[in-house]
């Protein structure tokens, strides 16, 4: 029997692991941007949206958040699991906004460094590296706190949310997307996730809304992405396997396999109905 593994650093290390073997990389986004025809425009952000929004649904997903939230030229936005910085990018671009992105990946944070440097963004964000659970940030500092299927390696949700009743401001408002299970999902779906997506301690709705009302956040809206991930999650498969050639070139034959293997059960657990996916937001009024 597949068996998930317990140990808090090496889970924590595990998943660093999967982020430094991802297939959307560093070497895959350059290698986009050098395909472009900038003839003798400058880099600008707008010109990454197609390729550095790592996440279901995209650059109209990240905009959703953003209409959300509110978000304006006044915000600060903390976005929590940044990845390599393609929404803290758009944020900061079309809104205006001072963003602070983290994420527990070094190499994720280099690259969103690198990138926004690229695109002329440093003075408007900013990218730490930081563990979720344990935020280096004053009391009361962000206006707004996003997220995008992210949390479901993260697996202390309470101690998470915590962290972000903490460090939001009284009436700033969290938004953010995540993976979930539903009441199908099997001990050995949970298991194999674990092992192969580092999906630590996955969240039902209910769960997640649970969690966030306890540590003093209102429900303004809950929305099922179900039925509208399952669909995305076959075109990004098909997305993933265009990849594969690059995979394989950057992190080995055996890498390009192994991924493809995890990620086909991993949609085929949408299929069955084990998995689903949630928007939430809420506000913190206390």
């Amino acid at each position: 029997m597949l068996q998930p593994k317990r140990d808090a650093r090496l889970s924590e290390n595990t998943v660093i692991q999967y982020y430094d073997s991802h297939p959307i990389n560093e070497s895959q986004i350059m290698d986009a941007i050098k395909s472009l025809d900038l003839r003798d425009e400058s880099l600008r952000p707008h010109h990454l949206f197609a390729f550095d929004q790592d996440h279901f649904g995209g650059l109209e997903a990240t905009r959703t958040l953003a209409q959300l939230t509110q978000m304006n030229a006044e915000s600060t936005v903390l976005d929590i699991c940044s990845g390599v910085g393609g929404p803290s990018r758009f944020f900061a671009d079309q809104y205006g906004c001072c963003v602070t992105g983290i994420d527990f990946t070094e190499t994720r944070r280099k690259t969103a460094i690198k990138l926004t440097e690229m695109v002329g963004l440093s003075d408007k964000v900013t990218f730490i590296q930081s563990d979720a659970t344990d935020m280096p940030f004053d009391d009361h500092e962000f206006d707004i706190i996003v997220a995008q299927e992210a949390w479901c390696h993260i697996g202390n949700k309470n101690q998470l949310i915590s962290e972000c009743s903490r460090v939001i401001r009284t009436g700033g408002t969290l938004a953010f997307t995540d993976i979930i299970k539903h009441n199908a999902a099997t001990d050995h779906t949970l298991e194999r996730l674990g092992l192969e997506m580092t999906f630590q301690g996955l969240a039902s709705i209910n769960d997640y809304i649970a969690t966030i009302e306890n540590h003093g956040f209102t429900i303004q809206e809950t929305s099922d992405l179900t039925d509208e991930w399952t669909q995305i999650l076959v075109e990004r498969l098909e997305m993933y396997r265009g990849l594969e050639q690059k995979t394989t070139e950057v992190h080995g034959e055996a890498r390009a396999i192994e991924w493809d293997r995890a990620y086909t059960f991993f949609v085929n657990r949408y299929q069955t109905r084990e998995l689903g996916g949630v928007r939430i937001v809420a506000k913190k009024l206390t």
